[in-house]
């Protein structure tokens, strides 16, 4: 957990050279972060990082939920909305959105990011039903590991695996 990603990051991007520079993970329930300011926040990291950024999103914990008043069975609905205003923000000159959640009048949001079109985009999954989820959105899957049997990890990869089959990517890459 790190309550400034970008902070930290931006720092080890101008220590190093060729290590990717992940968050693990934004959380994009409203009102964790707006999807705008993590479009800026993001695009200003991959910059600094000379293209390395991999973007890490998810929805949270229910104790997180918790703190911010966010209605869990709402976080799944939310972050996917969320999620698909990213990849419209970095790639094109202006755009609007009118959602369930969020709603973003024209604009232009500058800067870009430097990875054309942009940063891979990643679901952080602790769930069965992540996983097919995260690989029918084109997303790479962030798995959350621990106390999980192999067994039963080995089924979520091969149900990830299958959502890819499916993709129709968030983004404009799977």
């Amino acid at each position: 957990h790190c309550s400034g990603p970008e902070v930290f990051l931006g720092a080890a991007s101008q220590r190093t050279k060729n290590i990717r520079m992940g968050h693990g993970v934004v959380l994009l329930p409203k009102p964790f972060n707006h999807p705008v300011r993590v479009a800026e926040r993001a695009a200003v990291l991959d910059i600094m990082s000379k293209g390395r950024l991999e973007m890490g999103t998810g929805r949270s914990t229910p104790y997180e939920q918790d703190g911010y008043d966010v209605p869990f069975d709402e976080s799944r609905e939310m972050w996917e909305e969320a999620i698909r205003i990213l990849p419209q923000a970095w790639t094109q000159d202006t755009f609007s959105h009118e959602g369930k959640y969020w709603r973003v009048r024209e604009r232009s949001v500058l800067p870009k990011p430097m990875q054309e079109p942009h940063p891979p985009l990643w679901d952080a999954a602790s769930s069965d039903e992540s996983y097919p989820k995260a690989g029918e959105n084109g997303l790479g899957v962030l798995s959350l590991s621990i106390l999980v049997a192999l067994e039963k990890l080995g089924e979520r990869i091969a149900s990830y695996r299958e959502g890819l089959k499916r993709a129709k990517p968030i983004g404009h890459f799977v």
